[in-house]
């Protein structure tokens, strides 16, 4: 099938991308076996500072669904001489489209039908027990799975399929961007580790799966 040639032409493409996000997946896999997530909420909560407190409300934003389009907006500027006949037939628009879809689909049903009982750190958590962010409003259900998790982790996905230039730098920094936004969701007490776990694995297997269905039935 040729879906299965074009899977096998994204795996040889991107293999130290593939690499680094299985390794992270699998060490990632040691605190929801060693912990339960309230306890190690507050064990990820004791590393706090002023340039934390001023830097993750930002950080948060690159997994908005806004950062997302600002990223699909980008492409299309890209092409804004073009034809819209052409930029409905353009790969990557059709990609990140589909991607969009899919992934917000599989997110709120799972948070809002499958998920809607489990509630966020700040429903199970009393405020004087966790240092809290002036300004930042704190949400209090339906916390699995976290969808800024999700996004980010599908945006580094992309622009690593698409990108041309397969670095290992590149690569790594990808991932890094993507665990730092993740991380910035339980700092600012939105999220538990599991939800931005599953979450980040939802981004991967959406961008990733769209990508593969696109790209095989060109």
């Amino acid at each position: 099938m040729k879906i299965l040639v074009v899977m096998q032409t994204i795996h040889q493409n991107n293999k130290v991308f593939f690499y680094l996000i299985v390794l992270l997946l699998l060490f990632g896999l040691v605190p929801l076996f060693l912990f339960d997530k309230v306890s190690f909420f507050f064990t990820i909560k004791q590393w706090e500072s002023p340039i934390l407190d001023c830097c993750t409300p930002y950080l948060s934003y690159l997994g908005d669904v806004r950062a997302y389009w600002v990223v699909v907006l980008i492409i299309k500027i890209k092409h804004f001489n073009k034809e819209v006949s052409y930029l409905i037939r353009d790969t990557k628009i059709v990609v990140w489209m589909a991607n969009f879809l899919f992934m917000s689909l599989v997110v709120q049903f799972l948070k809002r039908i499958v998920f809607s009982h489990i509630l966020r750190p700040m429903a199970l958590i009393s405020i004087d027990q966790v240092h809290i962010i002036k300004g930042v409003e704190l949400a209090k259900k339906l916390s699995f799975p976290s969808g800024h998790a999700s996004t980010i982790f599908s945006i580094i996905t992309l622009i690593q399929l698409f990108k041309k230039e397969k670095s290992f730098i590149c690569s790594f920094l990808l991932c890094l961007l993507a665990c730092v936004v993740s991380y910035s969701r339980i700092y600012l007490c939105q999220h538990f580790y599991t939800d931005v776990y599953f979450g980040g694995l939802i981004g991967i297997l959406s961008a990733y799966a769209t990508y593969s269905f696109t790209m095989s039935t060109k």
